[in-house]
């Protein structure tokens, strides 16, 4: 045997070198996907990494990694992992989802949309491959397919509380809040840590009109984000709408406060003032309002010349408060960013 050839049989046989994972490894990996699944997403990152950590380039692994990080909030990190993930040459349906992710996270999404096509049939009982799919398609404004998805990846894995959080997001989009506020429960008993659903579905009870139920679960995400600022803004909105007044002054004075051009914030304090008897205070702010935010020019004029002197008595209706705008959808709102 050459020297080379002996070499070569070494490495073959080297522990370093092994082509299979080793059963820690894929233990730690099985705890990260269940941990990711069930929305303990940090907790879902270390797992992952000490699979990745205990066998270098396994790109599987690095897939699930790289959505798992994209999800909690980590978009550099995340990104790295799914260059790794992305060379995978897939052979399953695991993989298949894996390079799905990878593809999700750099922002290919017809291209993970067909890996994950390809995942569920490869393994149609494999639910990461549907919620992959789920994902995917609500990301390329196809709602009800991706409603579809969804659907089976939480009938095969009831308990994800992940997937329920994603079904949560697409029901919004559809208009359907209390299906949606419905999911965030369900994420809720499953891991009642996961406070965000706290804000999602503090939006559906405001959409549903059902402002005690939205402040309760707003006041409590403040509570652990205390300078998060759409929720001050919602909070605000919704005092101002139980005829909480000088409320609703506090919270949009917090938010005014974090970001002095939030023009839809200075409109509702203006209203708010306006409630309150604070009449110059309210058209200062509804004159800033009206130059931060021209595009809403009609709904701000009214309530400015609602507060304009007239000749005759009798009142006009109170202005309605404006609403909170719809998230803002950067394209990868199918997976919930949180920290």
């Amino acid at each position: 045997m050459t020297a080379a050839l002996l070499l070569a049989a070494i490495a073959a046989f080297s522990p370093a070198c092994a082509k299979e994972p080793s059963p820690q490894a894929r233990k730690a990996f099985r705890e990260g996907v269940a941990a990711c699944e069930a929305a303990r997403l940090q907790e879902g990152v270390r797992s992952l990494s000490r699979a990745v950590k205990l066998h270098p380039g396994w790109k599987t692994a690095s897939g699930f990694l790289a959505l798992c990080r994209w999800t909690a909030g980590d978009a550099k990190a995340a990104e790295q992992d799914a260059r790794i993930a992305r060379k995978l040459q897939p052979n399953s349906a695991e993989s298949f989802a894996a390079r799905g992710m990878a593809r999700y996270v750099l922002r290919d999404i017809e291209g993970a949309r067909k890996d994950f096509s390809e995942a569920v049939r490869n393994g149609s009982k494999h639910a990461w491959s549907h919620f992959g799919l789920g994902s995917a398609l609500s990301s390329l404004r196809r709602p009800e397919e991706a409603l579809a998805a969804l659907d089976e990846a939480l009938r095969l894995s009831p308990k994800a509380g992940l997937f329920h959080i994603v079904r949560g997001m697409v029901r919004d989009k559809m208009g359907r809040f209390a299906d949606a506020a419905e999911d965030y429960s369900l994420a809720l008993e499953i891991n009642p840590q996961f406070s965000w659903a706290l804000l999602y579905r503090g939006r559906d009870w405001r959409e549903l009109k059902d402002y005690p139920r939205a402040l309760a679960d707003l006041g409590d995400f403040l509570k652990l984000h205390p300078g998060h600022e759409e929720a001050l803004y919602v909070h605000g909105n919704v005092y101002y709408l139980l005829g909480d007044y000088a409320g609703a002054v506090k919270d949009l004075d917090r938010v005014i406060a974090l970001n002095p051009k939030h023009g839809l914030a200075y409109s509702n304090r203006g209203l708010a003032k306006a409630h309150a008897g604070d009449r110059d205070g309210a058209l200062e702010d509804l004159k800033r309002a009206l130059e931060l935010r021209p595009d809403k020019k009609d709904q701000i004029q009214a309530a400015l010349d609602s507060l304009q002197p007239r000749t005759e008595p009798g009142g006009e209706p109170s202005p309605e408060p404006l609403p909170p705008e719809p998230a803002k959808d950067p394209g990868r709102d199918s997976v919930v960013i949180v920290e």
